[in-house]
């Protein structure tokens, strides 16, 4: 895909994005689309990534704007969502000093 391409298909969900990094992507059934990143962030390199969520039911034609699943008083980044077999998200991210595991719900 040409560069110009991918520009032309991109999609912005918030009014002052900011830097987001360490996206993970899920597949949640039929159309249903979930990505998790560290975000709203100054810089690659900053101490105030939070990490937020983002849903598309269409497929990936639209976002949600990002609902902030962390916010703790330092770097939150490093998140991943995954389904497990009885259909919960899982959702893991790095936090300094800990490392939770968050059940979020059932899809």
């Amino acid at each position: 895909m040409k560069m110009e391409k991918w520009f032309e298909s991109w999609i912005n969900t918030e009014d002052n994005p900011g830097y987001s990094g360490w996206p993970t992507l899920i597949h949640a059934g039929n159309d249903k689309l979930m990505a998790v990143c560290s975000g709203q962030r100054e810089l690659h390199v900053c101490p105030f990534g939070r990490v937020c969520l983002y849903t598309s039911t269409d497929g990936a034609k639209t976002w949600s704007k990002p609902e902030l699943l962390s916010s703790g008083p330092l770097d939150d980044r490093d998140a991943g969502l995954a389904v497990a077999a009885a259909g919960s998200l899982l959702m893991n991210y790095k936090r300094p000093g800990k490392a939770p595991l968050l059940p979020l719900a059932s899809v």
